[in-house]
């Protein structure tokens, strides 16, 4: 049974995750998060997008310990897995069911 995801970000890098752990099954994505409120959607691919604050961040360890930061910033993106590895999240590695390494 897929386990319940948060993902942090509402742009691409998160749309993609989304595919990703839609088509790998291990995970069900169950929300975003985002800084950037202002002109964010409501929802992305159908998962819900609500505003990133510390208080949310510790509220959404209620619906899943696990996360996935899908932010193009690196230096952003250190931050915030950082910050959920502090209050207790568990980081999700995502792999598509289609990825391949190639034998050369």
């Amino acid at each position: 049974m897929p386990q319940p995801l948060i993902i942090f970000g509402a742009g691409g890098h998160a749309k993609m995750a989304i595919e990703v752990a839609y088509s790998a099954a291990d995970f069900q994505p169950v929300l975003c998060m985002t800084t950037q409120t202002s002109g964010a959607p409501a929802t992305l691919l159908g998962v819900a997008v609500a505003g990133e604050t510390d208080a949310a961040i510790r509220n959404g360890l209620e619906r899943s310990p696990w996360a996935f930061v899908a932010v193009g910033d690196n230096e952003l993106r250190k931050q915030i897995t950082n910050k959920l590895i502090a209050v207790g999240y568990s980081l999700a590695t995502l792999v598509a069911a289609t990825a391949w390494l190639s034998d050369r």
